[in-house]
């Protein structure tokens, strides 16, 4: 097959996208306003980041919004 290596990834990312999305949206904790005031939330870059992770490769997201990463755990992430 011409096409074997971008077949084998778009068949991984609908894999992804179908299977996964769902199930990490529901495992994702969003914290709003927790002790220091910050509104914070599982972003879909970060699950998808982390999927790619877990298959060995090297992924880093980049905030865009505030030129920073997201603020680390906090005392209401038990």
């Amino acid at each position: 097959m011409e096409n074997f290596d971008e077949v084998e990834f778009i068949t991984a990312f609908a894999d992804f996208t179908l299977r996964m999305v769902f199930r990490r949206f529901d495992e994702a904790a969003i914290a709003i306003n927790c002790k220091a005031g910050w509104a914070r939330s599982v972003s879909l870059a970060e699950i998808m980041a982390e999927h790619w992770r877990e298959f060995g490769y090297e992924v880093e997201v980049v905030h865009l919004h505030h030129d920073q990463p997201p603020p680390g755990p906090s005392d209401c992430d038990d």
